[in-house]
């Protein structure tokens, strides 16, 4: 279940609080996928957007408030 404001777009997709989120792993990560992982150090596991630009992966919250976190092999 979404308990943060993160994924809450201004506009198109968007993840509300209390939206109930199925995670299917079988499932390919691809550019724009959402996805939900833990990050090193982390209690909570987060719901992120993978998003590639050039040869850098990062994980992008859909709300602007939040920053986009570089996917460093071994981190999640």
């Amino acid at each position: 279940q979404v308990l943060i404001e993160s994924m809450q777009a201004p506009t198109g997709v968007s993840f509300p609080v209390g939206t109930w989120v199925i995670v299917d792993p079988a499932l390919p990560i691809r550019d724009n996928a959402f996805v939900l992982v833990i990050l090193e150090h982390a209690i909570d596991p987060m719901l992120r957007q993978i998003t590639y630009r050039n040869a850098t992966v990062f994980l992008q919250a859909l709300h602007p408030q939040y920053p986009l976190i570089e996917y460093k092999e071994g981190h999640l």
